[in-house]
């Protein structure tokens, strides 16, 4: 999918749970980023306990040693049957859940599976409703795509750390001010500065770049992470970055889902607006055409914004 950056325009999101859940919210309802959408659970999971050989008895005889009754539900850790003989023997349970049935020496325990949350990730009004997934959530403002996000979500105000394109993030960028504010900043090699970030902690983090070696870091941050541009030392786009340096103060939505291209789904910064602001940047199109903006996706020249001087049309790969 193309990577979009426009302003002053209408914005629809499909959030969706992968499993079965319970749509909270109803069409027209206006929502925020934080408000929670839908309730899933995770798969149900059954799991058989032989307890009469964990005890090392008979199952004729295991039966007398057990703990629990049809129906009773059982905690991860907690003795399911025991103890027996001189050592004490005891079974435990693998995992939580409810015992549904009670053999000869064995019992099979359900998990249903724990509750997941799906919040909205960004404001504004609920278009659908997606029975039994989600919703679409329509929204109006600007949209910044980037290439990588670790699968959070975030919102703030947005201050702007980043004052030319080649600019490096660093620690000294951060200090107890920034606390619960999304930042942007510059390309960042720093794992002092991943690190000091998380103990702020940031509501968001938007940077063009990183470098490779710091990923497990940035996984593991608390908070939505953003990357514009990819890894290695990758100055922002020109639009982008002044989209962003336009719009410093304002409250932004950061939304670091992973790229999907299946479902044409990439992490992206969302600025809401009001309806009725000045359009300053034109609309995403599905075609390419001669004197369009582009942005260059490949070396070297990645992330440079350029006009298109001519169309080759259609090719028909050898395979």
């Amino acid at each position: 999918s193309k990577i979009q950056i426009c302003c002053g325009v209408d914005i629809f999101r499909s959030r969706t749970t992968p499993s079965p859940a319970n749509v909270l919210v109803r069409k027209g309802e206006h929502i925020t980023s934080k408000d929670i959408i839908a309730i899933s659970y995770s798969q149900t999971q059954h799991f058989s306990l032989d307890f009469a050989r964990g005890l090392g008895v008979s199952k004729k005889e295991a039966r007398q040693y057990l703990q629990f009754k049809e129906n009773e539900i059982v905690s991860k850790g907690h003795i399911v049957a025991g103890p027996v003989g001189f050592t004490k023997r005891v079974v435990r349970a693998p995992i939580g859940g409810r015992i549904i049935d009670i053999g000869d020496g064995t019992v099979i325990i359900r998990n249903e599976g724990k509750p997941g949350q799906l919040k909205a990730g960004l404001s504004g009004e609920v278009d659908q409703l997606i029975p039994g997934c989600g919703a679409v959530i329509k929204s109006f403002g600007c949209v910044i795509q980037g290439i990588w996000g670790n699968g959070l979500l975030g919102a703030g105000e947005m201050v702007m750390l980043l004052h030319h394109s080649n600019e490096e993030f660093v620690i000294d960028d951060l200090g107890s001010d920034l606390r619960n504010k999304v930042i942007v900043g510059g390309y960042c090699k720093s794992t002092a500065a991943i690190m000091k970030a998380a103990e702020l902690p940031l509501n968001g983090l938007i940077l063009p770049s990183i470098s490779p070696e710091l990923i497990p870091f940035v996984n593991d941050l608390p908070f939505a992470v953003i990357l514009l541009e990819g890894f290695g030392k990758r100055p922002i786009n020109s639009k982008a970055y002044d989209l962003l340096k336009r719009n410093t103060g304002r409250f932004v939505e950061v939304i670091g889902e992973p790229l999907d291209r299946m479902r044409g789904v990439r992490p992206e910064v969302i600025i809401p607006k009001v309806s009725g602001e000045e359009n300053e940047l034109p609309e995403p199109v599905d075609e390419y055409f001669k004197g369009q903006k582009v942005k260059v996706i490949s070396p070297p020249y990645y992330g440079k914004i350029g006009l298109l001087s001519k169309l080759r049309g259609v090719t028909r790969l050898p395979n």
